[in-house]
């Protein structure tokens, strides 16, 4: 088997695994898969074998980062160890067709995010280490195509969920370890596409949950890794 089926084979299984979490089911169990290495993937991209690269092994930085210069059909980029820089992320925006970004291991700041948002064809985030403030996520507006929103940063605050109420396209939220409360589940519940919202952290009262499942009753809610009990779409998660 060549680097390309091996990379085509990981790409299937992470999708699944992919739609699984958002719809709150249980994955499946994880196989050994090999994972093809960094200039394979680009290769790969090059003589149009894929438009994907995912690595989970080698940490990416900025020397990395400058070869995918030329690669116009690039749609996914998955990184769990990221540690470039604002500039070489701002690099992003020449790639025209990139829908899907995730880069772990990395606290992006604001200016960081701001260049992300300048890619206006990018329609799934995930941040889950970002380190952004209220005045950084402001930028998001410009996504005017965006589906899915993972993120954390202890910076954000209820102000910052006013501003992503505004992406009326959000299908899929995914907030952790943001310091909110009552306040953002206004802001949520405005989202007018929403269908999946998973929450880790944060206070919110019982008051405010009353008042958020009366706007939005059919929503499929997740808290700290459990289905909310006036979810709908609850069911036990066996492991």
């Amino acid at each position: 088997m060549n680097a390309f089926e091996n990379s085509r084979l990981l790409a299937q299984l992470i999708l699944l695994i992919s739609a699984c979490s958002w719809l709150g089911c249980s994955q499946p169990t994880e196989q050994a898969i090999p994972e093809a290495s960094w200039q394979a993937q680009i290769a790969a991209v090059k003589s149009g074998e894929s438009d994907r690269i995912e690595v989970t092994q080698q940490a990416i930085g900025d020397d990395e980062f400058k070869q995918l210069e030329g690669l116009h059909q690039l749609r996914e980029l998955l990184i769990d160890k990221g540690k470039m820089t604002s500039a070489s992320l701002a690099e992003l925006k020449q790639h025209a067709r990139l829908e899907h970004l995730k880069i772990r291991g990395m606290r992006i700041e604001d200016e960081g995010f701001r260049q992300l948002c300048a890619i206006p064809s990018l329609k799934r985030i995930n941040l889950p280490q970002a380190d952004l403030t209220d005045q950084g996520l402001l930028a998001i507006a410009e996504l005017k195509d965006l589906e899915s929103l993972r993120f954390g940063s202890p910076r954000v605050t209820d102000t910052g969920l006013a501003t992503i109420a505004q992406v009326k396209t959000l299908r899929w939220l995914h907030l952790i370890d943001i310091p909110l409360g009552d306040p953002a589940l206004k802001s949520i519940a405005e989202l007018p596409k929403l269908e999946s919202l998973y929450i880790d952290g944060g206070k919110f009262s019982d008051a405010a949950w009353d008042e958020f499942f009366r706007a939005r009753p059919g929503l499929h809610v997740h808290v700290d890794q459990k289905h909310h009990d006036r979810d709908p779409h609850g069911h036990s998660h066996s492991h």
